[in-house]
């Protein structure tokens, strides 16, 4: 059996990754647009728990015009239907969904004991809060350990009153795991293509063209993220997909020990990750907006604001390289996993929106197993696609 997979990110390789295990024969087609590189490289199924508080947290923030969640008067015209859907959502399958995120942890302490890889890993992540009394109920209802001022302090942290370390989390660096993993399905069979992907149905069944040429396959998987709306449009499936767009910066210090735990600023989004003695990234912002790859530079200065003010050693932090990079979301912060109604052969994974990285492996898994005619493992209807088609 062959299998093509639209999307280079973690979602889409780690799709190819279970499929070759169970012998299928993949063709990976990469885009080369901004993927899962641009995350934080948190790997937090701890917050699939706050699936409701997160999605009422998001709402209220938009409401308040906050400045860390932004929605362009572009995006609220041109996605109109999906604004009112995210304000009546009622997420069902919310145990469906944090099943998902403990599988996807099994996968990677699986993956990462048995591949020979180099992702910076790190075990264990601290959320960082204003108020100790929201500090202390984290801890208490997510199961953390709770960290006084002080101890903030000591790992890094300022201008806190409390964290929660959540320890069965882990931190990777993004670039380096799609890296290993795209070697690592090259060495295993599979074929990596680079090109802008084009679907078009053929006698009720997908047919996918890539560089002028038409690939041919039992299976095809729509995994291209932010893009998975623009690639099924033209077959007449429409997903309520639209991109959320956050800035990641990328500092080279030099050696210099700037945290001691990849962190998150809770009250502002704010990610503060040390990958290794070099590497540290400063992600933030969710702006449902249009597309677009040049960043607010009054953003960019925000963010490097507020991360030298919440650094011991936010001095230390020079000048940056500035990316962004898309979320797919849905308007009821649920993923999309399996196979279209209407048209035969063909599955989605796309949709994870802020927990892309952290759910990749468990939705490839299913994916996977899918394809092979087996039992997903979880309950997919709160994640099928024909809820929005």
């Amino acid at each position: 059996m062959r299998t093509v997979v639209i999307g280079g990110g973690l979602v889409g390789l780690f799709t190819a990754y279970y499929l070759i295990e169970r012998g299928v024969d993949v063709v990976v087609i990469d885009s080369g647009r901004p993927t899962s590189a641009s995350s934080a490289g948190l790997i937090s199924p701890t917050f699939s728990h706050r699936l409701l508080h997160r999605l009422r947290e998001m709402i209220s923030m938009m409401m308040r015009f906050s400045k860390v969640v932004k929605v362009s008067i572009r995006g609220l015209i041109s996605n109109p239907s999906w604004f009112l859907r995210l304000l009546s959502a009622r997420p069902k399958g919310v145990e469906e969904f944090v099943k998902l995120g403990d599988l996807s942890l099994n996968l990677y302490e699986e993956f990462f004991r048995r591949e020979e890889v180099d992702v910076d890993l790190h075990r264990g992540i601290a959320g960082f809060y204003w108020s100790g009394e929201e500090a202390e109920k984290e801890a208490r209802e997510l199961g953390g350990r709770l960290i006084e001022r002080d101890e903030c302090m000591d790992m890094g942290f300022r201008n806190v009153e409390a964290g929660v370390i959540f320890p069965r989390d882990l931190s990777i660096n993004p670039e380096k795991l799609l890296t290993s993993l795209r070697k690592i399905i090259e060495e295993r069979g599979g074929v990596m293509i680079h090109g802008q992907a084009s679907i078009h149905v053929k006698d009720g069944a997908p047919r996918v063209s890539v560089n002028g040429r038409e690939i041919n396959a039992e299976k095809y998987v729509a995994a291209a993220g932010s893009w998975t709306p623009k690639l099924l449009k033209h077959i007449g499936l429409k997903i309520p997909l639209i991109p959320a767009r956050g800035i990641s910066i990328l500092y080279d210090v030099g050696g210099a020990d700037i945290v001691g735990v990849p962190g998150f600023l809770e009250d502002l989004g704010v990610g503060l990750v040390q990958h290794n003695p070099n590497t540290f990234r400063v992600t933030g912002f969710f702006e449902l907006a249009e597309f677009s790859e040049r960043p607010h530079m009054g953003r960019v200065t925000w963010l490097e604001e507020t991360a030298k003010a919440h650094l011991v050693n936010g001095a230390r932090l020079g000048e940056g390289r500035v990316r962004v990079g898309f979320r797919p979301c849905t308007p009821d912060m649920m993923p999309i996993i399996g196979e279209t109604p209407d048209v035969r052969d063909l599955l989605i994974a796309s949709g994870h929106c802020r927990l892309g990285i952290t759910m990749a492996p468990g939705t490839g898994m299913i994916v996977g197993r899918i394809i092979a005619g087996s039992s997903p493992g979880i309950d997919l209807r709160p994640f099928s696609p024909a809820r929005f088609l």
